[in-house]
This record gives structure tokens, sequence and C-alpha cells, in this order.
């Protein structure tokens, strides 16, 4: 294998391991969505349970 072909194939398997982390990186830390509730979309005072 000359240094052309040795170069190519390390850059093709650094660029598939970045892939790989950069998935596994997504799976740990799902991105969080935040969920606003409407003043009239509450319970009433009186009904909310106590926890």
């Amino acid at each position: 294998m000359g240094i052309i072909e040795l170069l190519t194939v390390s850059v093709a398997a650094v660029a598939l391991l970045a892939v790989a982390y950069a998935r596994s990186e997504k799976q740990r830390h799902p991105v969080r969505k935040e969920v606003r509730i409407e003043d009239h979309e509450r319970e009433p005072y009186r009904n909310r349970r106590r926890r």
C-alpha cells in the first residue's frame, strides 16, 4: 500500500469514529424540549392535588 492509500484509509477511519462518537453522545444526552403550560391550561388552584 502506498502512502496516499494509507492516508486515505486512516482519514476515513477517523471520520467514521467521529460520526459514531457524535451519535453516541446524542443518545446519552437527548435534547430536552421545554414545555410551557399557559395560564388558561393550568388546573384551577383548588383542584390541584398535593404530592
